[in-house]
């Protein structure tokens, strides 16, 4: 997920925001500061909830946050057209501004959703995988997940230019809510089974 966000971050701001691709950064930077700050609450939420919960938590959050970024052109388009930003300044300095710090906030819960997936996540690996095995493991994990990039990397770029970045960016929430969905149904099978 990480891979084909950064693969599309420059074509959704250039094509939704209006920006130039190289301040993608900028404008997506905010999701590594959802991460600092999910590293930082995960101990307070862990408390409350299982590791089970919290990453299905960020699956959904990390799904919904997905949904909004592909509504942002729209949104955009109903502000335009209501007037809302006129009393700002030039219409489309304000529209830009706008759905660029709304990106930017919807960027932070990212991060912190995919702060509450990859964290617990990796705490479950490690406590149930044994000792001798984890390095092989763990790099098997690392091996399959960029082995599962590849197909979305090659596929979505190439959708994006056909069907355009914001219904990508909803499919991309399908497929994670999908998961989310698969997450749930299994850890509630597991926890009945025990």
């Amino acid at each position: 997920l990480i891979l084909v966000s950064g693969m599309l971050a420059p074509g959704y701001v250039m094509r939704v925001l209006g920006i130039r691709p190289d301040d993608a950064v900028f404008v997506l930077a905010p999701a590594a500061l959802g991460m600092l700050a999910g590293i930082f609450l995960l101990p307070r939420f862990s408390r409350r909830w299982t590791k089970q919960v919290l990453a299905n938590t960020g699956i959904f959050t990390i799904a919904c946050v997905l949904f909004l970024l592909g509504g942002v052109g729209q949104m955009g388009q109903r502000l335009v057209a209501t007037g809302f930003l006129s009393h700002i300044g030039p219409l489309a300095l304000a529209e830009k501004a706008s759905l660029v710090t709304v990106v930017m906030l919807l960027a932070l819960v990212l991060g912190m959703g995919y702060a509450l997936v990859n964290i617990p996540a990796q705490t479950l690996v490690q406590e149930r995988v044994p000792l001798d095995l984890r390095g092989r493991v763990f790099a098997a994990q690392l091996a399959f997940a960029n082995a599962a990039a590849v197909l979305p990397l090659i596929f979505l770029g190439g959708l994006a230019d056909l069907i355009g970045i914001n219904q990508v960016t909803y499919l991309a929430a399908v497929v994670v809510l999908a998961a989310g969905l698969l997450s749930s149904y299994q850890a509630r099978r597991f926890q009945t089974s025990l």
